[in-house]
């Protein structure tokens, strides 16, 4: 019985979603080294992204709704267990703020992010994205084999 265990590389996976002439934004893993970047600024106020976390036999595949959200702005890594999505959206109301009076606001714009822990070892160098009409779906292929350690 053949595995595929090995080792996966050290640092952290990102996946850069860049749109195309459609507007579908796809993108495959990048390795960093690095530290992550400090361009986000974490809050309080920061709002919980809602997934949908499933398999099939090969991937592990993460669906989340982020509406309103430029590709550009959205960021997503795996580093062993966790993956992170993190993004930005604008109201399109925000320019009128002060002039404009909300009967509800129910809507969360702004910073959004959402750390999960993955239900099982990946290949976080293989993952790759899709960002289409506000979702974004995340395959993350599994390992498989025997994760014992012979002696």
């Amino acid at each position: 019985m053949q595995n595929d265990i090995q080792e996966e590389p050290p640092g952290r996976v990102s996946i850069i979603l860049n749109p195309d002439a459609s507007g579908v934004a796809r993108a495959e893993a990048v390795f960093e080294t690095d530290a992550p970047s400090d361009e986000w600024n974490f809050s309080p106020d920061e709002g919980k992204l809602s997934v949908d976390v499933a398999e099939d036999s090969a991937n592990i595949i993460i669906v989340a709704t982020m509406a309103g959200s430029d590709a550009q702005r959205i960021e997503v890594s795996v580093q062993g267990d966790l993956l992170t999505i993190r993004g930005f959206r604008r109201s399109p109301l925000e320019e009128q703020h002060d002039t404009v009076h909300f009967f509800y606001q129910e809507c969360f714009w702004g910073v959004f992010s959402r750390t999960i822990v993955l239900p099982t070892n990946v290949h976080s160098h293989r993952s790759h994205a899709q960002y289409r009409n506000g979702i974004l779906l995340v395959h993350i292929p599994k390992r498989h084999g025997d994760s014992r350690v012979p002696i």
